[in-house]
């Protein structure tokens, strides 16, 4: 499929000359140290402009993103902006505490492990989240990232063309017992183009490649 933009200026980011350098799992049977930061964090040009703070992705990520991005420009998809990317631990742990503490309040749950099983589906622990790689980011043009999005024009799009770009949608709906995840149509991770596109083809998860490939996990 042609680009509509000039691709040229962005294509040693989208293609890696190592393709499985960024193919790898972050998942809590492959968790990152607490200390892990990326070196090469740069910011975001398509943070969403509401307060948040600039959020910020490893450079090859970042570049590819302002061509995924510009891109969808070309077919009228011009509100997409970026609400998270790259998160801390200590975030990580922030945030899965309050989701936890708000699932406990609700009451549905006679247990905390059983309320902990459900705040797991969509929220990770520390060390667990692939936002700490610096890989991945929520995208969408919602007021909030909910299943809403998905089915829309701007996420089918997104879903459909992310691969030309380096990206895989992260937790698609028919693969959460591989992921372990719910459906997250607003959740790309950057692996680059060579795997992006084996995946795309073969229908394959992160998970399903990296065992495929007997890449490092």
């Amino acid at each position: 499929k042609a680009y509509k933009i000039d691709i040229t200026p962005y294509l040693e980011f989208i293609e890696p000359e190592d393709k499985y350098e960024y193919v790898y799992l972050v998942n809590p049977a492959n968790p990152l140290s607490k200390d892990y930061e990326p070196e090469d964090l740069t910011d975001c040009g398509h943070t969403r402009k509401d307060g948040r703070a600039t959020q910020k992705l490893r450079k090859y990520a970042a570049e590819s993103l302002k061509a995924f991005l510009s891109e969808a420009k070309q077919y009228g998809f011009d509100d997409i902006t970026v609400t998270s990317a790259y998160r801390s631990y200590s975030y990580q742990d922030y945030l899965f505490n309050m989701y936890f503490q708000q699932d406990w309040a609700t009451g549905k749950y006679k247990t905390k492990e059983e309320c902990e099983k459900h705040t797991l589906t969509y929220s990770t622990k520390p060390g667990t989240s692939e936002h700490q790689s610096g890989l991945c980011l929520d995208m969408h043009n919602h007021p909030a990232a909910t299943d809403a999005f998905g089915g829309t024009a701007e996420a089918d799009w997104l879903e459909e063309n992310c691969y030309r770009f380096g990206f895989i949608l992260r937790y698609p709906k028919d693969k959460t017992d591989i992921t372990g995840i719910k459906y997250e149509p607003w959740h790309f991770r950057f692996v680059g183009r060579d795997a992006a596109t084996e995946m795309h083809e073969l229908g394959l998860t992160l998970e399903e490649y990296v065992a495929a490939n007997s890449v490092h996990p």
